[in-house]
């Protein structure tokens, strides 16, 4: 700048003093060159450059920062919006929720498309927003506005999915109509899953379990075991069956013997409700089914009677998820028994498109299980019946080879039969059971040898050991004899004196921990139970949120949830 004052001062000389006829000054060209040359002032232009350079720069970072937080916003809110309109559930129309969701946030008019695609079990949800902000500081460098654009896609699909229910029926679901509440409950859960899937897409086996789990003789007859008797049909599982999910139909199991360990005084028509093995068929597992009425029927006919063994319960809900017991819905399918839909189940476990759940239910905890040893199921006792009169027996003592009589308390060297010893027989009885008179009488009949199953069919084993080992060896040896044949499963540490204690509960943590590697989801539902319960419960479930402790009748909201958490589990974004 000063250079080119001084120029134009020059230059105005100069010409002031050619007109005076000067000839002396600087010729022109010479003070041409001298401003090209002259750089005072040169500082100052460049910092005004600079400083506009700065100004722009640090603007365009404010703007930026807008620019972002207005992203950010559409996106969480766009996020939002297609997540709670893809949900299954949602009865409203998913357009219209992504909408709302964008006004009530304050971007209704950024939003640009939204696409609904999906049919019964699936919905997915894409929207797009596009939002302008003016810019500041970066319209000097010629940008007046800044477009952030965002989109979200969100899906909820339900696929194949397979469901054991394993739901305690033990006694004390009968206290407040617990069974009635857990009927009404699990019916509900089974609507909704039905409502969410599209048929062939849904299995639900139903295993009812107290100190036994109960399976038809239909599907009991898939199974390899030992088939010692043909009154009742369950299992008594090795420890080493709880190590692993798997069910082989082709391993040798232990049939559960059908007997009564408790009662002293039964000996015939013993009540189904004391068996550990119950007989009834509204026990029965329900496995692999796709009938919603047939499910919501074997619900509705469940009843409460017995001790609590969720290991076994476990055990068979996990086992009907596993693959090795596909040839069984093979079979059913062939059969006419299933829907051809369901063929493969139960898929692999590294199906990706298949979820496997187990829900498991108690209202307590691991009690006692009662099994008889193995070698008191089958084969010939030692008691034989007379078949003239069933209430009169002999037992055969192999060391003596001789034969206690039940009719006068005595030993013989033959059973008590027809053509035997004479013996000193009741004639008459009080009102109270007690003998009046005796008479030498001549036993009648044939004195029939008993299975051990057949034995069981007809008395407890407290009956055998008390009123017919007692009178003939005494009291130490009916002891022994209860101690040797009846083997306690027990979960409760102290239960029956110690033997055993913790065995079911640590069955039950084996077995958990074996379906939860396999990737099996575990939800629990303690019913009003125990801390134990709560403890074991909340310990075998995928994670501590998939335990639910009921403390009161509403066992509903319990299902009801578990049911909306299998929905959303399948829920990609």
């Amino acid at each position: 700048m000063r250079a080119l004052s001084h120029f134009l001062a020059d230059t105005a000389c100069g010409s002031r003093s050619r007109g005076a006829g000067d000839a002396s000054r600087m010729p022109r060209w010479h003070r041409l060159t001298r401003f090209r040359d002259d750089e005072s002032g040169a500082m100052l232009l460049f910092g005004l450059m600079m400083l506009v350079g700065i100004l722009v720069i640090s603007g365009m970072s404010v703007d930026l920062v807008r620019y972002e937080s207005m992203r950010t916003r559409l996106q969480n809110t766009l996020d939002s919006a297609t997540l709670a309109a893809a949900n299954l559930d949602q009865s409203l129309n998913p357009t219209s929720v992504v909408q709302d969701y964008m006004t009530k946030a304050g971007l209704g008019d950024y939003l640009t498309n939204v696409t609904v695609t999906g049919g019964m079990n699936n919905r997915t949800v894409s929207a797009q927003a596009a939002a302008d902000v003016p810019t500041v500081f970066l319209r000097l460098a010629g940008i007046d506005n800044l477009t952030p654009t965002t989109a979200s896609t969100a899906s909820e699909a339900i696929g194949s999915v397979e469901i054991s229910l394993v739901l305690d029926v033990s006694g004390s679901m009968n206290q407040y109509n617990k069974i009635g509440e857990l009927r009404n409950a699990a019916t509900e859960f089974v609507t909704k899953m039905f409502n969410s899937t599209e048929p062939g897409k849904l299995s639900i086996s139903v295993v009812p379990y107290a100190a036994q789990v109960a399976i038809s003789p239909e599907l009991f007859n898939y199974f390899s075991s030992t088939r010692d008797q043909t009154y009742s049909y369950c299992f008594d599982f090795a420890q080493a069956d709880f190590k692993t999910t798997a069910m082989p139909l082709d391993h040798t199991y232990q049939q559960a013997a059908n007997f009564d360990p408790w009662y002293w005084d039964q000996t015939t028509n013993i009540s189904p409700a004391m068996r550990v093995c119950p007989l009834e068929s509204n026990r029965d597992v329900l496995p692999f089914s796709a009938d919603e009425s047939t499910i919501k029927s074997v619900i509705a006919g469940l009843q409460a009677g017995g001790n609590t063994s969720i290991d076994v319960g476990m055990k068979w809900g996990a086992g009907l998820l596993d693959p090795s017991t596909q040839p069984i819905m093979s079979a059913m399918i062939n059969k006419g028994e299933r829907n051809a839909d369901l063929a493969g189940r139960p898929y692999a476990f590294d199906d990706k498109e298949a979820m496997k759940v187990i829900v498991l239910m108690t209202d307590g905890e691991n009690t006692s299980r009662a099994e008889i040893n193995p070698a008191y199921a089958s084969g010939t006792s030692n008691v034989l019946f007379n078949s003239a009169d069933r209430n009169a027996f002999s037992i055969y003592d192999a060391a003596s080879k001789k034969y206690y009589w039940s009719a006068d308390g005595k030993w013989h060297t033959m059973p008590f039969e027809q053509g035997g010893d004479s013996y000193r027989g009741c004639t008459s009885y009080s009102r109270w059971g007690e003998c009046r008179s005796y008479a030498t009488m001549q036993p009648k009949g044939k004195a029939v040898p008993v299975t051990w199953p057949e034995l069981w069919n007809e008395v407890s084993v407290r009956y055998f050991t008390e009123q017919m080992i007692y009178p003939a060896y005494g009291s130490h040896a009916a002891s022994t004899w209860y101690k040797d044949i009846v083997d306690w499963q027990d979960g409760i540490p102290g239960y029956n004196n110690g033997r055993n204690s913790g065995i079911q509960d640590s069955n039950l943590n084996h077995i958990c921990n074996e379906a939860k590697r396999q990737n099996i989801t575990i939800y629990s539902i303690g019913f009003m139970t125990s801390n134990h319960g709560k403890a074991v419960l909340k310990t075998c479930a995928t994670k501590p949120s998939y335990f639910f402790d009921v403390q009161n009748l509403d066992i509903a909201s319990a299902f009801a949830s578990i049911a909306n958490s299998i929905n959303k589990l399948r829920l990609t974004q």
